[in-house]
Order: C-alpha cells, then structure tokens, then sequence
C-alpha cells in the first residue's frame, strides 16, 4: 500500500459517508413531512403534545442506555469479540432497568408535568427503552465500519414500516394518541433487529470489560446537558401552558428542525474527520471552517427566512386550519435554524482538537440559559412569547458561544468570519423580500394555500440550489484534497 492511499481512502469515506447522511436525512425528512401531515389532520394537537413529553422523558433514557459505548465501539482502535459482548450486555441491561423503572415512576413523573393522563403512556413507551438496547450495538458496528447506507437503510425502512403499517391505520381508526405510541414501538423494534441481522454479532453476556466505560461516561456528560437544552422547552412548555400549546410548538419545532438537522448532522459527521486530520495545520482548518460555514449558512439563511415570512400559508397548507395557532411559531423557530447549523460546527472541531471539555461547558451555559429564561416566559407569557425566548435564549446564545470558541480556536478575524456569512445574508434577505411582497398578492387573488406554498417554495428553492451548488462541490473537493495532502 502507497502512502497516498490511506488518505485517499479516508477522504472518500468521508465523502460517501457525507452522501448517505445527507441522501438518507433528506428522504426521512420528506417522508417525516408527509406522514407527520397525515397524522395531524387526523389526530389533532394533543397526542402529539403528549407524545412530546414522553419522548423528553425518553431521551434522557436513550443516552443513559447508551452510555457513551457506542462512541467506544466506533473510536477503540483495536476490538475484539469480548469488547463487543461487554457493550451489548450493559447496554440491554441499563434498557430494561430504566424501562422497568420507568414504567414503575410514570405515575410520579406525571404528577410532576401536570399532565395525569400521561401514565399510561409512559408505562407503554417505556418499553422503548429495551427495544432500542437491543440494536444499539449493532448500529455501532455498522458506523465503524462506515456501513452508513445500510444505517439509512434500517432507519427509512423502520419508519416506513411502522408508520405506513401502523401508525397511520390505527389513527384512522380513531387510535389517538396510542397510534403514535404503536408506530414508536414498531419502529424501533423493526430497526433494532434489523441493525443485529446486518451484524449478527454475538449475544452471549460478558461483563468483564471496564476500559469501555469511563470513555462513555465523559460522552455521557456532555450528551446530557445537549439533551437538556432540547427538552427544557417541551418540559416547561407541556407543565406550564398544557399539552395542546405543546401540541402546536412540538410540530411547529418538527417541521422546522428536521432539515436543519439532515444538513448539521452530515456537516458534523464529515467534519470530525476533516478537522482531526488537520489539527496541526491552523490555517489548513481555518479555511475548511470559513467554507463549511458558508455553505451551512446558503443552504439554510435563505429557505428559514422564507418560511419566516409566511408561516400562515405554511400551517394552511400542511396541517389545516385546527393548528392555524402554530402559525405564530413558526417564525421565531424558523430563524432559530440556522443559529442551530453555526453551532453545530465548532463541536467536530473542538472534539477534534482535544477541547471536549469547552464544548461540555458551553452546553452547560445553554442549558442554564434555557432554564431561567425559557421557564420563567413559560409560567407567565404566551406560548408565542415563550418561542421567541427559545430563539434568544437556546440558539442566539448557544450560536454565540460556539462561534466565539470556534473562533478562538482557529483565530480567525471576526471580520473575516462575517465576510463569509455576507452572501447568504444578502441572498436570504432577497428571498425574505421576495416572499413578503408576492405572498399577500396571491392570497388576495384567492389562490390555494397549497400552490401559494409551491409557487413561493419554487421561487426559494430555485434561488438556494442555483447558489448551493457550486459552493457544495467546491467545500467537498477542498476537504477532499486536504485529507489527503495532510492525513
């Protein structure tokens, strides 16, 4: 083997890895658009209020379950069949504790939310807990080997199976609230077994391995406070202003953030890579960051500012009148979005550079922010009020903070820094004043909701990937070729 080939190899993992994140990701998101539409005709804004508050829950239990060992999986250098075995055996044995514990406290942690009726559903989902033990590992043996088209593969599937074949039937039939606790559990009981067929790896119990587990607690850590700032608002939201104002931001929240999520997830996963093999070269890095950064910033300024401007013919076209009071959340949370993607740069970064600790500390300085600000707009303003303290609160915060260290770390000049996010503030500005001016004309022409939303999506989106693209193939070659001239 040639020196060269080792980089070229990694950089075109990284490349692939890039494309199936993002190809998955988006299919997701446009499947999770259509399904999640259905369902709220159907179904209203409560169950998914309630579903909210059980899926907080949930999250908190799913990182717990995990204990960091997946990421010890992936990073261990050097693995062997018992390190496997120790993983999955502590893994499934922290899931059924929690589940078990979960559905023995659910009467307590509704009690503690305000919302009684929530028991039962707890008690159910916490069976979820256990499910997704189950497939954990196997997940983590697939990423190592960067196996990401199959990981797609279960998670596209897994959700087209359990929602297409139970969850939409069921809340057709009038399942409420229990529709989307069925489709919760399907799907994950579809992924996790698929996930051990793809590996088969052995499912005997092993309990001697300790190395593993300090690594995952310090991932744990930091994972939690993420966790936190992402569930203080649906908490204080559901046990102040009830679970149908929860209802409204939850799919508000879902509807915005599913993209933004595709986009800062794959930036994140390629990234990581990038920046450990350029740590040593300052500039090299600075670089990649500046052009990472305005991608980010084209692919979501101009789309978040357009939903921004029309959130009515939004909520009219997709979910219906009955959730017309999600209209006014929509703004705030859609220019959230692209704070979300800044900030989600500098944590590959900081990772990479051996600063996980500065990334710990700004999630704790979010979290707290989230805490005193979201709770107290929570217990005494409206639900709309309480949104725009998410804005300022969570993401202007957290993206300021990130920017700063990410900026520290690479030294570049803030001038420099802003020069690079001017295009795509000048371009979503446009599109921003674009759709203020054409959208109350063709509302006045008495056209649909639903072409209004084509006709002005069309006009955004002509706009961004005519833009997008050449800064795509640009920022992907230039990380390719720094890979592999410096790996």
């Amino acid at each position: 083997m040639n020196r060269a080939s080792a980089p070229e190899k990694i950089a075109a993992r990284a490349r692939a890895g890039f494309g199936w994140n993002m190809a998955g990701g988006v299919v997701r998101a446009l499947l999770g658009l259509v399904i999640n539409a259905m369902l709220a005709r159907t179904l209203g804004p409560e169950p998914f209020g309630q579903i909210a508050l059980a899926t907080v829950v949930l999250g908190l239990g799913s990182l717990l379950v995990d204990a960091g060992l997946s990421v010890s999986l992936i990073q261990k250098a050097d693995l062997d069949e018992l390190d496997i075995r120790f993983v999955f055996t502590t893994q499934v044995a922290i899931g059924l504790g929690l589940a078990l514990g979960l559905a023995l406290l659910a009467p307590w942690g509704a009690a503690i939310l305000a919302q009684g009726s929530l028991t039962p559903v707890l008690r159910v989902l916490s069976g979820l807990l256990a499910i997704q033990a189950f497939g954990q590992t196997g997940t983590a043996l697939l990423r190592r080997a960067g196996d990401f088209h199959r990981v797609q593969q279960l998670q596209i599937g897994s959700y087209l199976a359990a929602y297409l074949g139970v969850g939409i039937p069921l809340a057709l039939q009038g399942g409420g609230v229990w529709a989307l606790v069925a489709a919760q559990l399907a799907q994950a009981a579809v992924y996790s077994v698929g996930a051990w067929l793809s590996t088969r790896h052995s499912l005997r119990p092993f309990t001697g391995r300790r190395g593993l587990t300090a690594f995952g607690l310090t991932i744990v850590s930091s994972n939690i406070f993420a966790w936190a700032v992402g569930a203080l608002p649906a908490l204080l939201i559901g046990r102040f202003q009830g679970v149908v104002m929860l209802g409204h931001f939850s799919r508000a929240f879902f509807l915005v953030s599913m993209p933004a999520s595709v986009l800062a997830v794959s930036l994140q996963t390629t990234s990581l890579t990038v920046y450990s093999r350029l740590q040593r070269h300052t500039r090299l890095t600075a670089r990649t960051c500046l052009g990472m950064t305005s991608f980010c910033l084209l692919a979501t300024v101009p789309p978040y500012l357009s939903v921004a401007a029309m959130p009515r013919t939004i909520v009219e076209a997709l979910f219906g009148e009955q959730w017309l009071p999600m209209a006014n959340l929509l703004t705030p949370l859609a220019l959230a979005m692209p704070l979300e993607c800044v900030a989600a740069l500098s944590g590959p970064l900081l990772i990479a550079r051996g600063k996980a600790g500065l990334e710990l500390r700004l999630q704790a300085l979010t979290a707290l922010s989230t805490l005193l600000v979201v709770g107290g707009f929570s217990m005494w303003a409206t639900t709309t009020a309480v949104a725009w303290a998410v804005f300022a609160a969570v993401y202007l915060v957290r993206s300021s903070l990130s920017v700063a260290a990410l900026l520290q770390e690479t030294e570049i000049p803030i001038s420099r820094w802003l020069r690079a996010a001017g295009m795509p503030m000048v371009l979503g500005a446009g599109c921003y004043a674009a759709v203020n001016i054409f959208e109350p004309y063709l509302t006045a022409q008495g056209m649909a909701p639903w072409l209004r939303l084509v006709l002005l999506g069309s006009l955004t989106g002509g706009a961004v990937v005519l833009r997008v693209l050449p800064e795509a193939r640009q920022k992907r070659d230039w990380a390719a070729k720094a890979m592999s001239a410096y790996v």
